[in-house]
């Protein structure tokens, strides 16, 4: 249900299964606010946006679980890991995981006020449920990133999102 490339239709699926999907849905929010591991409540939130139907996040948040997404810069191209990881949260061209002496960039946390849409929705209810870990990760998800390669800004999210 959650990949964008669907072989059957999701739309089919949606409908032909809409109340196993409701009870899902709702078996899975309430499961998320008891989920004590970080690694599981960022699957279980997955999950939740997979049986909403929301593109995009439904498959792109286990970067957070693995601590790293891979994009590319808007402008010229370079394929760029943006770090998002315990206290590590930076943009870098290099191989950062086999290389010690690489150009990184520090990522700017979006303003918790100032997001919007799915980003606003998916901090706040990590706050909501006590996970600060998480709201906070997801400043920098929908905060801000430079390529290392050109020095041009860009939106994380946007740049997942096209990814």
């Amino acid at each position: 249900m959650a990949e964008a490339d669907q072989p059957h239709g999701a739309g089919d699926v949606r409908q032909k299964y809409a109340t196993e999907i409701a009870e899902l849905l709702w078996m899975a929010t309430e499961h998320r606010r008891v989920l004590h591991d970080r690694t599981d409540y960022l699957y279980m939130l997955q999950a939740i946006l997979g049986f909403e139907g929301v593109p995009i996040w439904c498959e792109n948040l286990e970067g957070l679980v693995i601590g790293e997404y891979e994009v590319s810069c808007p402008t010229c191209e370079t394929t760029l890991f943006i770090v998002i990881s315990g206290d590590e949260h930076f943009s870098t061209s290099g191989d950062h995981a086999l290389e010690d002496d690489v150009a990184k960039t520090p990522l700017h946390s979006a303003d918790p006020k100032s997001l919007r849409g799915i980003g606003r929705r998916l901090y706040e209810v990590a706050l909501t449920d006590g996970r600060h870990d998480v709201a906070a990760a997801m400043t920098y998800l929908f905060g801000n990133a430079r390529c290392t390669d050109c020095g041009t800004g860009f939106c994380v999210a946007d740049q997942v999102g096209r990814a």
